[in-house]
């Protein structure tokens, strides 16, 4: 999943009316790996309100490059931080991925 360049956006269909509870849990980890986020409603309009801010999400998505200074020591996954400081504002929120393989341990990936 990490090894994917897929953002993951979660809209759970749990129903506790029915005794359907789910794992939210499971949804919000496979989110955060994917860089998404995970929705959680209540009601249909809730459901309708979670998919246009998915939509909204992707409209407003960007993508960074990024070549490390540092090109050695062998392979393996590799952690990275995003943080966006804008003058005159405060603190501002990024939704990213903790990290990536790097290209000879994707290669070989099964």
């Amino acid at each position: 999943m990490r090894r994917s360049d897929a953002i993951i956006y979660a809209v759970s269909n749990a129903d506790r009316r029915i005794g359907y509870a789910g794992d939210p849990g499971v949804l919000k980890k496979l989110a955060d790996l994917g860089g998404g986020v995970a929705y959680f409603p209540k009601s249909e309009d809730d459901v309708i309100h979670s998919l246009d801010n998915v939509a909204d999400n992707i409209r407003r998505g960007y993508s960074i490059g990024y070549a490390p200074a540092k090109t050695s020591g062998g392979a393996g996954f590799r952690r990275v931080a995003v943080t966006v400081r804008v003058p005159g504002r405060g603190k501002l929120t990024v939704r990213s991925r903790n990290g990536y393989y790097t290209a000879n341990t994707v290669s070989g990936a099964q």
